[in-house]
C-alpha cells in the first residue's frame, strides 16, 4: 500500500511549489534524469554585466518524459566571458523545472550559459545551452584606429582615412555613437562633415580627408557625442609637401590699374607653383609676359625674365602704351600652366602737346563780372582724357580767376574758371596741368577793354596857366580820358570849350594813354575856364583854370645925369605887369646906350646892373625887356 507524499519547495525564480503526486511503481531507471530541455530564457540581447530580463528556464525529465522532481542542475558560463548564473545551481520542482537569472560577461558579443543536471545518477554528457547577445555600455572611451601622423602631398587627400573607435569601460566597441570630423588647421577639406556613426566594431571612419593647399601641418578632430568619454575629441595630424611644378602663379599681382604710358606702379612677380599653389624652388625657368587682350604695347622693361633659387621671377618698368580701358597681361612658361592678371589702362600723365586750353569770348570790359572763360582739358600723350588733373591758369597783370584754385579736371578732361581784371590792357595767358606747360598753345592773348569814360576820374589841364591878353600867347590844354578804375581810354574824340577864346580843337583822338590835346588863347583879361566834352556826349566835371593879365611894362629909375668915361655907375630896371598875375616875371633886362656898344644885363629879379661907358657926350640909356610865358616885351629908355 503506498501513501502520498507532498514536498513542499520555496519559490525560485518565479517558479511555483509544485505537489507532486502519483501512483503506480516506479521500476528501476524510472525518476532518473534522462532528458533535459529549454524552456525559455535563450537568446535573449542585454547589455554587457547586465542581468538579463527574463530567467533561464529548463525542464528535466526521466526515461518516460515523466518530470524529474528535485534534480540539481548546474548553470555554468559557455566561457570566461559569459558571465554567471544567479544562482548557479537550482533544484527542479514537481513539474521538473527550474531556473536561475543570468548576468551577462563583460565581453560584447555572443554569449552561452549551459544547464546540466548533476546528481542523482544523472547522465554526464546531458546538458542543454542558452544563447544571448550582449551589447556594449555606455561609451567611455575614443581611441584613434587610422589615419594618424600622415605625410601627403598638399592639396590632395591622405592614404588613410582617418578612423576612429568608441568603446565602454572595459574596452568594448560601443556601436551607433555619432562622430564628427572637422579640420583644425592647415586648410583642406573632411567628408563627410556631418556625424558618423560608429559600426558593430566601434568604428567611425571618414570617407577622405584633403590637406590645405599650403605646405606645412595639418590637423583633424574627431568629437563623438555624450560627455565623460575620455580622449574626446582625437587629433589627427597630417604634413603637407610641396609637389612637382604644375603651374605659375601670381605671388605679386601687378598693379589693377594703371596711367596709359606710366611704368606699373607694382611691379608682377611670378612663383612656379605645384597644383595646390605651393611655391616649388626651380631656379633659371624663362617666365614669359606679353598682352592677351586690350591690344596696346608693352614695353619699358625685359619681357622675359628667369626665375631665381626659388622659383620666383620679379618683372621690372613694364608699361602699357595705349587706348584707355581693360588689358589682360599674360605670363607663360614651357610645360606649366600659364596665369593672367587684368589691369585697367587709365589716362597717364598730362601731355603739353595734346592737352589744351581756349579762352571765351577773347576780350572783355574792365570791371565786368562776366569777364571770359578759360577751358582746359588735360590729355596724356596717347591723347586719351584725363580726369583728376590740376590745372593752373597763369595771367599777366591784375586779374582774378574764380575759382582760385580750379577744381580737378572732370570725366571729360575738363576744368574752367573765370578771369576777370578792373584792369586794361593786353594779358598773357598760360596754362600748366600737373605742373606741365600745355604748348596747344602755348599762350593766348586776353584784351580786356576799358570802360565807359569817368567824368570824375578823367581829368583837363592848362598849361601855361597865366596868359597876357591879346599878345597871341596860347595854353596848351590837355585831355586826359580815364575810366572808373582808372584805365586810359584810347580812341575818344574830345571837344574843348571856353568863354572869350580862341580855341584850337584837339586834332587826334585820344592816345594809349587816354591823352590829347588842344589850345586856347584870350584878347580879354580875367579869370578864364576850359571845359571838355568826351565823344560828344559826356562831359568832364574837372575843368582847366587860366588867367589872362594885361600886357607888362618895363621901367628904368633912370641913369645919373652925369657919369665918368670908364668908371661903372648903377642902373636900376624893373618889370612890372599892368595887372596883377599872380606870377613872377623871369629872364633878362638888358641895358644899352645910343654911343658905344657897352651895356649890361639883369638877371631877374635882380633890379639893377652897373654900366660903363667909354665915351664922353650925352647918352641915352635903354632898358628892354624879352618876355616870358606870362609877361610880354617891353622897353623903357631914360
Amino acid at each position: 500500500m503506498f501513501r502520498h507524499v507532498r514536498v513542499l519547495l520555496p519559490a525560485l525564480m518565479g517558479l511555483a511549489t509544485v505537489a507532486c503526486g502519483g501512483g503506480g511503481v516506479v521500476l528501476p531507471g524510472e525518476g532518473v534524469a534522462a532528458n533535459i530541455t529549454l524552456v525559455s530564457g535563450s537568446n535573449q540581447a542585454g547589455v554587457v554585466g547586465a542581468t538579463l530580463v527574463d530567467s533561464l528556464i529548463v525542464q528535466v525529465t526521466d526515461s518516460k518524459n515523466r518530470p524529474v522532481q528535485n534534480q540539481q542542475v548546474t548553470f555554468s558560463p559557455g566561457n570566461a566571458a559569459s558571465g554567471q548564473a544567479v544562482p548557479p545551481t537550482a533544484t527542479t520542482n514537481a513539474d521538473g523545472r527550474t531556473g536561475v537569472k543570468w548576468v551577462l560577461g563583460t565581453v560584447a558579443g555572443a554569449q552561452a550559459m549551459i544547464a546540466k543536471p548533476t546528481g542523482n545518477s544523472a547522465p554526464a554528457s546531458l546538458s542543454v545551452s542558452f544563447a544571448a547577445t550582449a551589447s556594449s555600455a555606455i561609451p567611455s572611451k575614443l581611441v584613434k584606429s587610422a589615419g594618424d601622423a600622415q605625410n601627403g602631398s598638399a592639396g590632395a587627400p591622405v592614404a588613410i582615412p582617418p578612423a576612429v573607435k568608441v568603446t565602454d569601460t572595459d574596452g568594448n566597441p560601443v556601436a551607433g555613437v555619432g562622430v564628427t570630423f572637422a579640420v583644425a588647421s592647415g586648410g583642406g577639406t573632411v567628408n563627410p562633415t556631418t556625424p558618423i556613426a560608429t559600426d558593430a566594431n566601434g568604428v567611425a571612419a571618414v570617407t577622405s580627408w584633403t590637406l590645405g593647399a599650403a605646405a606645412g601641418a595639418n590637423t583633424l578632430t574627431a568629437t563623438a557625442t555624450g560627455t565623460g568619454i575620455t580622449g574626446n575629441p582625437a587629433t589627427f595630424t597630417a604634413t603637407g609637401h610641396v609637389g612637382a611644378a604644375s603651374k605659375l602663379g601670381l605671388a605679386v599681382p601687378p598693379s589693377a590699374s594703371a596711367g596709359n604710358g606710366v611704368p606699373l606702379a607694382v611691379q608682377p612677380q611670378i612663383q612656379i607653383q605645384d597644383a595646390a599653389g605651393n611655391g616649388v624652388a626651380s631656379a633659371n625657368v624663362a617666365i614669359s609676359v606679353n598682352i592677351s587682350s586690350g591690344g596696346g604695347t608693352l614695353s619699358g622693361g625685359p619681357t622675359v625674365v628667369q626665375t631665381n633659387a626659388g622659383g620666383l621671377a620679379t618683372f621690372t618698368g613694364l608699361t602699357i602704351t595705349g587706348a584707355t580701358g581693360p588689358y589682360t597681361l599674360l605670363f607663360t612658361a614651357s610645360g606649366l600652366t600659364s596665369v593672367a592678371a587684368p589691369v585697367t589702362v587709365g589716362a597717364g600723365n598730362p601731355s603739353g602737346s595734346q592737352s589744351s586750353f581756349s579762352i571765351s569770348p577773347a576780350s572783355f570790359v574792365a570791371g565786368t563780372s562776366t569777364g571770359s572763360t578759360v577751358t582746359v582739358t588735360a590729355r596724356d600723350a596717347g591723347g586719351n582724357l584725363i580726369a583728376g588733373a590740376a590745372a593752373a591758369v597763369n595771367v599777366t597783370g591784375t586779374n582774378t580767376l574764380t575759382p582760385t584754385p580750379l577744381a580737378p579736371t572732370d570725366g571729360a578732361g575738363q576744368t574752367s574758371g573765370v578771369i576777370t581784371s578792373n584792369e586794361a590792357g593786353i594779358k598773357t595767358v598760360t596754362v600748366t596741368i600737373n605742373g606741365i606747360a600745355v604748348t596747344n598753345p602755348a599762350s593766348a592773348t586776353l584784351t580786356v577793354l576799358p570802360g565807359l569814360p569817368s567824368v570824375a576820374i578823367s581829368t583837363v589841364s592848362g598849361a601855361p596857366t597865366t596868359l597876357v591878353a591879346g599878345n597871341g600867347t596860347s595854353s596848351t590844354i590837355t585831355v586826359t580820358v580815364k575810366d572808373l578804375f582808372g584805365n586810359p581810354i584810347p580812341g575818344a574824340s574830345v571837344t574843348l570849350a571856353s568863354t572869350g577864346a580862341t580855341i584850337t580843337q584837339p586834332v587826334a583822338l585820344t592816345n594809349a594813354s587816354g591823352v590829347t590835346t588842344g589850345s586856347v588863347s584870350y584878347a580879354t583879361v580875367g579869370a578864364k575856364t576850359v571845359s571838355a566834352t568826351v565823344n560828344g556826349a559826356i562831359s568832364l566835371t574837372q575843368t582847366a583854370a587860366i588867367t589872362v593879365d594885361p600886357a607888362p611894362t618895363t621901367t628904368t629909375n633912370g641913369a645919373p645925369p652925369s657919369a665918368t668915361s670908364g668908371v661903372p655907375f648903377l642902373v636900376p630896371a624893373s618889370v612890372a605887369p599892368n595887372a596883377p598875375s599872380g606870377g613872377t616875371p623871369t629872364g633878362t633886362i638888358n641895358v644899352t646906350n645910343n654911343l658905344t656898344s657897352d651895356q649890361c644885363a639883369i638877371a631877374l629879379p635882380a633890379t639893377s646892373c652897373n654900366l660903363t661907358l667909354n665915351t664922353t657926350g650925352p647918352v641915352t640909356v635903354t632898358a628892354a625887356y624879352g618876355g616870358d610865358a606870362n609877361y610880354l616885351a617891353s622897353q623903357r629908355g631914360a
